[in-house]
């Protein structure tokens, strides 16, 4: 039993590492879409700074755990300030250098999108809506997004929890360094447990907060409106996911 549990353990682990490290690379594409090694969005350009990235992943666990164990401390402040810097954007409104990040394919496609760029939602912003709120709190799998128009697959509700489960693992980190704990037996539980509340509190809270922020519209088509609506600035986000992933690859 401990061995068919291990093994299923361990290649969870090692499909979670590739999706973040897949992660970080798509962040980065939002971040510096002129500094990629080959075009931004090309699979082929996610392959390759993937693997540079895994280099540098396995050089960090190779030159020792003690320095995973440092820069994960360091990832787990940038998250802190990431998440309170997403509240504080909900709340405030968008800044002056708020934007809709939309790929250029989605552009003139629709006078709805378009409509979203620029200013344009920032002079339609409303503060947390109950009306906001009563639009997205129904599910509506068919509609249709320009925020990856390369994207045509109809989704369901057991995708959707497929792509948002991954989020959901790092709450074993504790379990994966449990060599490194001085009481492994009392810690792990406490540590599951306070990580699946606090984080379970997070995801739920800014499902609401967001429903209440935003139509919509403007959910389906922003790529990362995670980033567009944070306070003060979206690169905080932008950089603190690929700060957040990298951690999470690095744990994994």
């Amino acid at each position: 039993l401990g061995a068919g549990v291990g093994l299923c353990f361990y290649f969870a682990n090692s499909i979670g590492a590739a999706m973040y490290i897949i992660g970080t690379v798509e962040a980065w594409e939002v971040a510096q879409p002129n500094a990629q090694l080959m075009t931004a969005g090309d699979i082929n350009n996610i392959r390759v700074t993937g693997y540079v990235i895994l280099a540098f992943c396995i050089a960090a666990v190779a030159g020792g755990m003690r320095y995973v164990v440092r820069l994960g401390t360091t990832f787990l402040f940038i998250v802190f300030g990431v998440i309170l810097s997403m509240y504080i954007g909900c709340f405030t409104g968008p800044t002056s250098f708020s934007d809709i990040n939309l790929p250029d394919l989605a552009v003139g496609i629709s006078a709805e999108v378009d409509a979203l760029r620029g200013s344009g939602w920032r002079s339609q912003y409303k503060g947390l809506s109950m009306e906001n709120l009563r639009e997205n709190w129904s599910p509506n799998y068919d509609a249709t997004q320009h925020a990856y128009p390369g994207d045509t697959i109809q989704y369901d509700f057991v995708q959707f929890l497929a792509l948002w489960f991954p989020a959901c693992t790092g709450i074993m980190a504790g379990a994966n360094r449990s060599a490194d704990l001085a009481d492994a037996k009392a810690s792990i539980p406490k540590g599951t447990l306070f990580a699946q509340l606090s984080t379970s509190i997070v995801y739920l809270s800014f499902t609401v907060i967001y429903g209440m922020a935003a139509s919509r519209p403007l959910l389906l088509h922003d790529r990362f409106f995670a980033a567009s609506s944070a306070w003060p600035h979206p690169a905080i986000v932008i950089y603190g996911v690929m700060a957040s992933t990298i951690g999470a690859a690095l744990a994994s």
